[in-house]
């Protein structure tokens, strides 16, 4: 992440709890203004110019497309590099936590 803190961009870090242990069989959906972008669990770097995000992020388990689907909107100025990072649900039915770290 060191070489994150140079750039302009957003750092997404994808998270389960111990418990969803068999989350990790799975990729994770991470969705910047619609693009989606299939990720690993942990945290991904997006290379960004300074604007406006909307972030979503989700994975799939079984018939849920988009289990814990939930949304932020970020701003992203010059030099910047905020990080957020979205916590799975336990149970298909819940919205991930969402939240902005710095």
């Amino acid at each position: 992440m060191a070489e994150a803190a140079t750039q302009t961009g957003l750092v997404v870090r994808a998270y389960h709890r111990p418990l969803g242990y068999w989350l990790d069989l799975v990729s994770v959906t991470i969705e910047i203004d619609g693009v989606p972008h299939k990720c690993g669990w942990g945290d991904t770097f997006f290379a960004l110019s300074p604007g406006r995000y909307e972030v979503q992020v989700s994975c799939r388990w079984m018939l849920a497309r988009h289990m814990g689907r939930n949304a932020l909107t970020v701003e992203v100025e010059r030099g910047d590099v905020p990080s957020i990072q979205w916590t799975a649900p336990l149970t298909v039915l819940q919205k991930g936590r969402i939240t902005r770290l710095s």
